[in-house]
């Protein structure tokens, strides 16, 4: 079992990762990101792998940056006014440590959306989220991401366009 230092050091991480997203932060929460990260939205509740079956997100670093992009551009009318988010992680477990340091975090999310002009305005997302963190002391957060997983309570009701990153 991992010490207090070192689930606190996930934890910080975990809020700075929420930070990052609900400040519009794109390009930094990217950075988060091994080289050989993934970023996974599982379409079916117990889904076990990504390749096999559909998700409603499974990104690499290099699609990824294509998202971010898109986010970025003075031009994505569809994002005019941008969404504002508000992450809300809780319930922190550090369910193990290995030998060179790496982690696999999880945690409870509770995402709220808001989109000026949109009807209704406001999307509620919430899930369990699992991370695969690995040490890096070059980094200002202590960590990077190798994986980031979000079950949805409600990965497989209908739910339109995910326009924002959770």
């Amino acid at each position: 079992m991992p010490d207090l230092e070192t689930r606190y050091a996930a934890e910080q991480f975990l809020f700075h990762e929420a930070r990052l997203l609900d400040e519009g932060r794109w390009d930094d929460w990217l950075a988060l990101f091994t080289d050989d990260g993934w970023y996974w939205l599982p379409a079916r509740a117990g889904q076990t792998d990504p390749l096999e079956e559909i998700s409603i997100i499974y990104e690499d670093p290099s699609v990824l940056r294509l998202r971010v992009a898109r986010l970025n551009h003075p031009h994505a009318w569809t994002l005019a006014p941008a969404p504002r988010t508000a992450h809300v992680i809780g319930n922190v477990t550090v369910a193990n440590g290995a030998a060179d340091g790496s982690l696999t975090v999880g945690s409870m999310a509770t995402i709220a959306e808001f989109r000026a002009g949109e009807t209704g305005g406001r999307r509620l997302y919430a899930g369990r989220q699992t991370h695969e963190l690995r040490p890096d002391p070059d980094s200002e957060a202590g960590f990077r991401i190798a994986l980031k997983r979000l079950d949805l309570i409600d990965c497989d009701a209908e739910s339109g366009a995910i326009n924002v990153i959770l």
